[in-house]
């Protein structure tokens, strides 16, 4: 799953009569692999899904560099809560936070250092 991708899982449901869509953007920083002075890049994903007499439809565009890991289990046809892939997003799209907060408190302290003339 590169730039988009689409694809269905169906879900055991007492009431399979539900029509429910869920979408949302999610903003996250990567690490972009270029020359530049600053190594991260704030990006964003795209997630839809569809939930339809118990086939749950996605849709993702330009989903976090962490979305893939563990969708094997997926595509394997393993049943899940059709709501639990939303807990992915979330868990993919912070993944990086730590490291780019450090970069940030790094970067903020040799300013304040250059502010008060300290090595």
């Amino acid at each position: 799953m590169d730039i988009g991708s689409i694809f269905n899982t169906s879900f055991p449901l007492a009431n399979k009569q539900w029509d429910v869509e869920i979408c949302y953007n999610i903003s996250h920083f990567e690490l972009h692999g270029r020359q530049l002075e600053n190594p991260w890049s704030c990006r964003q994903s795209l997630f839809q899904q569809n939930l339809a007499h118990g086939v749950s439809t996605w849709i993702i565009i330009q989903p976090p560099a962490h979305w893939t890991a563990g969708l094997d289990d997926l595509r394997a046809g393993e049943t899940q809560h059709p709501l639990a892939l939303h807990l992915r997003v979330i868990s993919s799209a912070i993944a990086n936070n730590t490291e780019y907060l450090e970069y940030l408190s790094s970067e903020l302290t040799a300013l304040v250092c250059i502010c008060l003339n300290m090595p």
